[in-house]
């Protein structure tokens, strides 16, 4: 196996002999000259011709514990089910259907959580191909310290979800899957049913607030450096990318049909800094939050996008809909954040009771895993709920 830059890898069998999982650490040098942490588990799945077929970045329990005998689960989890945080906050694990496909989600209770007692609830979000073990339980465990019941999950497709196929940004489906979320807290008997928030982080905002517009159980939405664009500002956003917004969206249509005829889907990376094609591609360290193991890329993060997700994508309109919202909204975001120009647009749009808090001194994100950035955005947050 050739490399086109020499680092420190170890190989490690595992119980499928066409799957070898490596473990790469150290520094590499982009094409621009740059150093770049690459430390990060991969896993190849090898050809009958000894030919690689797939790769994958990704921490899977199941894998590495094949590829590590004698290891816990846990050494490889953020969550570890059952335990107290140190805020105390204690996580569940737990699933739920949502159109038939069981989504696995976190459930964290406050410290102080009398099983007698009904608590407000939230269900947090997170940015487009995130996980749970990303922003959404960063978010959601804040929130629990404060005494809210929060609820995370992996949307269809995506973690430890089920549903086929893959990476498959589909609007619909998520807003589907956070109205099956909602069922599943009103439904526990430890949480108030008159007092469940909507928490949008980045791309999910748009989702959650279609979901706060036709779901009425949801009282209240929040929404945290929102991604809400229309298909006008995707246009204005993804022609700069190779072929343009109609070559994206001719993509995903083949990738669709050849899905529905062979069975296979097809992928580019999520996020990159060196691939122009990646759904996410901006040089100079920009997605370092999706690529750097410290940060979100060392939790069960599969860097794929599904290519038939740049229909749903770039259609998508997350702005128009918040003249349906009848819900208080609150919104936190950065005027150096993401598309702050589509938040306000929707704001205006907004007939309720609304507020909006600008952190200017952060980017994107910072909003997503920096301790200063979301303490602050969960300072506003706290003191809106309560």
């Amino acid at each position: 196996m050739e490399y086109s830059q020499s680092y420190k890898r170890s190989y490690f069998g595992t119980a499928d002999p066409n799957v070898v999982l490596v473990k790469f650490s150290g520094t590499i040098t982009t094409g621009e000259g740059k150093p770049y942490n690459n430390s990060y588990v991969g896993t190849y799945t090898i050809s009958e011709d000894g030919k690689i077929e797939r790769f994958v970045e990704q921490f899977n329990p199941n894998i590495l514990l094949n590829g590590w005998p004698g290891l816990q689960p846990e050494t490889y989890s953020m969550h570890k089910a059952g335990a107290s945080t140190d805020s105390g906050v204690k996580l569940q694990n737990i699933t739920f259907d949502s159109e038939g496909v069981l989504l696995k989600g976190h459930l964290f209770l406050p410290p102080s959580f009398d099983a007698e007692k009904r608590y407000p609830a939230a269900i947090v979000t997170g940015s487009w191909t995130s996980v749970k073990e990303q922003m959404p339980d960063e978010y959601a465990s804040i929130l629990a310290k404060d005494g809210f019941i929060t609820l995370t999950f992996d949307f269809t497709g995506f973690g430890e979800s089920e549903g086929q196929p893959r990476q498959v940004e589909d609007y619909d489906l998520k807003i589907q899957d956070i109205k099956s979320a909602v069922t599943f807290l009103t439904n526990h008997e430890n949480v108030n049913a008159t007092e469940i928030s909507g928490l949008g982080v980045c791309a999910s905002s748009g989702y959650m607030a279609h979901a706060t517009a036709q779901d009425s159980r949801i009282n209240k939405l929040i929404l945290v450096a929102p991604w809400l664009h229309n298909p006008e500002i995707a246009k204005s956003i993804y022609d700069m990318r190779p072929g343009g917004t109609e070559g994206l969206l001719k993509a995903a249509g083949d990738a669709k049909k050849k899905y529905a005829e062979t069975g296979e889907m097809e992928y580019v990376l999520a996020a990159s800094e060196l691939d122009p094609l990646s759904a996410m591609y901006v040089p100079e360290n920009a997605f370092d939050y999706y690529l750097n193991p410290a940060k979100a890329a060392g939790a069960v993060y599969d860097n794929r996008f599904a290519v038939s997700s740049w229909e749903p994508w770039l259609t998508f309109d997350g702005i128009s809909i918040g003249k349906d919202i009848e819900q208080p909204v609150f919104i936190v975001h950065s005027e150096s954040g993401a598309v702050p120009h589509g938040a306000k647009a929707f704001y205006d749009l907004l007939q309720g009771d609304k507020d909006i808090v600008w952190l200017n001194e952060f980017n994107q994100q910072q909003l997503y895993f920096e301790k200063d950035a979301v303490d602050a955005a969960m300072k506003e947050v706290v003191g809106y709920l309560k």
